[in-house]
């Protein structure tokens, strides 16, 4: 996300693993309940993604996500 925030293309984390918001907290939930679920949120990212994103913006992001993919640790 940092690559991605350098090159200006907002992002943030996109799935939050639901169990853990404080809701189910306060039912007795925890992290390790659901590895899988707690995975998936720490590696997910939102992009721009919406209906008027114009194309020369949508190449953007993509070439933004390709460099931030290029650049991560395998």
């Amino acid at each position: 996300m940092e690559c991605l925030r350098e090159q200006g293309v907002p992002c943030k984390p996109y799935l939050p693993a639901i169990h853990l918001q404080p809701f189910y907290r306060e039912l007795g939930h925890g992290p390790g309940e659901l590895p899988i679920a707690e995975a998936i949120a720490a590696t997910t990212v939102a992009i721009p993604f919406y209906g008027t994103l114009r194309l020369d913006q949508q190449e953007r992001v993509a070439g933004a996500l390709r460099q931030a993919l290029t650049l991560a640790p395998a």
